[in-house]
């Protein structure tokens, strides 16, 4: 929930029919417009493992300012355990079945020019495979 490039896929997978309206705030200095939206969850990445824990749909909040550019996100929601999870030994703390999880992510600086050097070869790993491997894990 706290990568960026994934909330830009929540937010490709909204639709009008999902959205209302909520009313105007400041975030940040801004001016926005308050809208939620219900995220079809089979419209986003590894949307068949979060229908399983959170349903068919995500809420989520979101701030829009005049450009239609996003200041701000939240998403409340309970997911629910894996079915597999259990207890390594009877004196283990036992797993909650769901956990409440709040993220608010504010976006700023947009236009900004960023300066960053790259790190050297030796310091960089590509995780892609480790990343399908635990997801097709979780399946």
């Amino acid at each position: 929930m706290s990568d960026p490039a994934q909330s830009a896929a929540y937010a490709r997978a909204i639709t009008d029919k999902d959205v209302t309206e909520k009313g105007k705030a400041t975030v940040n200095g801004v001016r926005t417009t308050h809208y939620r939206v219900s995220v079809d969850v089979d419209d986003l990445p590894n949307g068949d493992t979060l229908r399983k824990q959170v349903g068919p749909a995500l809420p989520m909040d979101v701030w829009l300012d005049d450009e239609g550019r996003m200041r701000r996100q939240q998403i409340d929601m309970t997911v629910k355990a894996p079915e597999t999870t259990q207890r390594s030994s009877p004196d283990a703390s036992p797993t909650p079945e769901k956990v409440t999880v709040h993220t608010v992510m504010d976006f700023t600086d947009f236009g900004t020019e960023v300066e960053a050097d790259e790190p050297p070869a030796g310091q960089v790993t590509d995780m892609t495979g480790k990343a399908l491997e635990q997801g097709d894990r979780q399946n």
